[in-house]
């Protein structure tokens, strides 16, 4: 699901790699579980992106969360989490807390997940969904993948 937001927003593979590789850490978030999680500004050909990842150190991957291009006129490096936050994609409306379905795919298994806690957007009704939520969903979706399940349909509980 990501991947084709982050393919509506313009910012490929190759983007995120040399932001995590060459950008500056804005922010760490050591208490995001399963993993600590990190933000990290880079530019790349004049245009500033954020990448939120989290280290899997004990299988040598980097879970990257999500990708996006901050607004300045809504993002500043003291403006922390917390409290409603302003649209990325639309930058007209404010996130309020809701909830959303989320359908993840992956090899031939499609998940499904409703009842998803979320920040929604009140203008656009984007969604943004916060770390750990979204490390409990790729989890549960990994272990789907290896059960063998093609399709499933589940209520998001907390560790999904």
């Amino acid at each position: 699901m990501w991947f084709q937001r982050m393919a509506e927003r313009g910012i490929d593979a190759r983007t995120v790699r040399v932001v995590l590789e060459e950008g500056e850490l804005i922010a760490q978030y050591p208490d995001d579980t399963p993993f600590a999680s990190r933000l990290v500004l880079g530019w790349v050909n004049d245009r500033a992106v954020h990448v939120v990842a989290a280290d899997n150190d004990a299988e040598e991957i980097t879970v990257v969360i999500t990708a996006y291009e901050p607004d300045t006129a809504i993002w500043t490096p003291t403006s922390g989490r917390g409290g409603a936050m302003k649209c990325v994609i639309r930058k007209q409306g404010e996130t309020r807390s809701g909830v959303a379905t989320v359908a993840l795919a992956r090899g031939p298994l499609t998940m499904v997940f409703k009842a998803v806690p979320a920040e929604v957007c009140d203008n656009c009704g984007e969604e943004y969904l916060a770390d750990d939520v979204t490390t409990a969903l790729l989890e549960a979706v990994e272990a789907s993948a290896r059960s063998g399940v093609e399709v499933e349909v589940r209520e998001y509980a907390r560790g999904a």
